[in-house]
C-alpha cells in the first residue's frame, strides 16, 4: 500500500527528518529509506538497559546486561535532530503573561519592550505591550526574566551612608504568570 504525502510528511517529522523543499512523493519516500538504510548501517552492537536494585544503590554500582530488542539504534545524528526538536518544542511553549518594566526612571514613557531570543538553530524577536497580559513563547519570556538593568544605590560602610554611589544589578522587568497555559 503506498502512503500518502501527509503519512510520508508525518513519518519523516517523528523520524526528524529534514524535508523542506521536497515536493513529490518519491522524493519524500527516498529520504525515509535513506534514513531507514543509514540506521541499518551503524554498529550492530546491542543497546544495554542499566539495572539497580537497591543494594547497588547503596554501593553506587550499576549492571550493564545487554538486552535484544526490535529496534534499530539510533545514530548520533538522529539523537541530536531529537535533542534540538524538542528544545525548540519547549522554548515556543506559549504562556499567558504580564509584562511590568521595573526601571522608574522611564517607565511611565515606556509601553513596549523588545524581547529576542536566538541560537544556531532557530531565532525569535517580538516587541511585547508592557503591563497587557499577553501570550508569549517561554524562551522570550526567560530572556525577560533575566534580563538585568544597573541602578546607582547609596554606598553604607559599618552602617553609614559615605555618600557615594555604587552600581547594583537588579531586574529590569517583572513578569507575572497568569493560572492559565497555552499549548502549541
Amino acid at each position: 500500500m503506498e502512503k500518502s504525502m501527509e503519512e510520508l510528511k508525518k513519518e519523516a517529522t517523528e523520524l526528524g527528518i529534514d524535508f523542506k523543499g521536497v515536493k513529490s512523493k518519491v522524493d519524500m519516500q527516498k529520504l525515509i529509506d535513506a534514513y531507514y538504510n543509514e540506521q541499518s548501517n551503524d554498529s550492530d552492537i546491542p543497546t544495554a538497559k542499566v539495572e539497580e536494585t537497591e543494594e547497588e544503590e547503596e554501593k553506587d554500582e550499576t549492571v550493564s546486561t545487554p538486552v535484544k530488542s526490535n529496534k534499530k539504534p539510533i545514530s548520533k545524528e538522529a539523537r541530536i535532530r531529537f535533542a534540538i526538536r524538542d528544545a525548540k518544542a519547549r522554548a515556543m511553549k506559549t504562556r499567558v503573561v504580564t509584562i511590568t518594566n521595573n526601571d522608574k526612571r522611564d517607565s511611565h514613557m515606556t509601553t513596549t519592550a523588545y524581547l529576542s531570543c536566538e541560537n544556531e538553530y532557530f531565532g525569535i524577536s517580538r516587541s511585547v505591550p508592557l503591563d497587557v497580559p499577553i501570550e508569549l513563547e517561554q524562551c522570550l519570556i526567560d530572556v525577560a526574566v533575566e534580563t538585568k538593568m544597573v541602578n546607582h544605590v547609596d554606598e553604607i560602610v559599618n552602617g553609614r551612608r559615605t555618600g557615594n554611589k555604587v552600581p547594583k544589578l537588579t531586574r529590569k522587568y517583572a513578569v507575572s504568570y497568569e493560572n492559565i497555559s497555552i499549548k502549541k
